[in-house]
């Protein structure tokens, strides 16, 4: 085989390869674009059952009184009462104040 030839035979092989790429191309393409486009179609009906009221609410939080402890049931992270957590603590400042002032070494527990 001359050199001629061999690089013929490479030219043929490359034209050969470059042409089934283009068509896995094509195919990627056309399954990208299916997907964006069921993205979009799925973003459409979100939307639409958010405006329709169809979405998940948040239910009010109901506060009961130290007296009525049950087992088990979550207390706050400041007071150490059930009913509320710390995010709403209503001793929360005289803890911080007391943590401030320095009369304990950790957050103050109130009792």
């Amino acid at each position: 085989m001359t050199a001629t030839e061999e690089r013929t035979a490479l030219m043929a092989m490359a034209q050969e390869l470059h042409e089934t790429m283009r068509e896995h191309d094509k195919q990627i393409n056309r399954v990208i674009n299916a997907l964006l486009g069921e993205g979009d179609r799925l973003l459409v009906a979100s939307a639409d059952e958010k405006q329709a009221g169809l979405s998940v609410t948040k239910k009010a939080v109901v506060y009961t009184s130290g007296a009525a402890e049950a087992p088990g049931k979550r207390k706050c992270g400041i007071c150490h009462k059930p009913g509320h957590r710390r995010e709403t603590c209503p001793d929360a400042h005289i803890a911080y104040k007391a943590e401030r002032t320095g009369k304990t070494g950790k957050k103050a527990k109130l009792k």
